[in-house]
């Protein structure tokens, strides 16, 4: 499964940023760091225009901690979210905390979330939407499309 972190810039001299964040990816399963089973040619030209995050390291191996950790800057495990989160849990990240999508928007970049979350939902089910997710950690957009779990929400587009 995959999460993308997609950031664009509204002044013309900032760079886009796009992040993504892979489930059990590692740094040599693209075509651009050497890999040769699997080609991965829209990846390999990001890599080639862009800039290579080439020494990172996880907190955590599976999907909720690191993702946390990311969102927000903090060790997941000093919060208690040390395994995965499914479904019926309310949203793990405090709305009122600082993450990259508001230092990012700070500087003037547009944010959005594309994929899987694992982070709760902003209320707990049955009636957990994505909007609420949107609206309380600040995203400009969030559309889930993993189609492995029950819950689906509909297409959306960045604009």
């Amino acid at each position: 499964s995959y999460f993308f972190m997609i950031v664009s810039a509204t002044a013309q001299r900032a760079p886009n940023v796009v992040v993504i964040f892979a489930d059990d990816l590692g740094y040599g399963d693209t075509s651009c760091y050497g890999a040769t089973k699997v080609r991965t040619p829209y990846i390999d030209q990001l890599a080639s225009e862009g800039r290579r995050f080439t020494d990172a390291h996880a907190a955590s191996a599976v999907c909720t901690p690191s993702r946390y950790c990311l969102l927000t800057g903090e060790y997941a495990f000093r919060d208690d979210y040390w395994a995965p989160i499914f479904l019926k849990v309310g949203l793990i990240v405090d709305p009122n905390q600082t993450t990259v999508a508001d230092v990012m928007k700070r500087s003037g970049y547009n944010t959005a979330c594309i994929g899987k979350w694992h982070l709760g939902f902003g209320e707990e089910t049955p009636n957990c939407h994505w909007g609420s997710i949107r609206k309380e950690l600040k995203m400009d957009l969030y559309r889930r499309s993993n189609k492995i779990h029950i819950y689906r929400f509909g297409i959306g587009k960045i604009c």
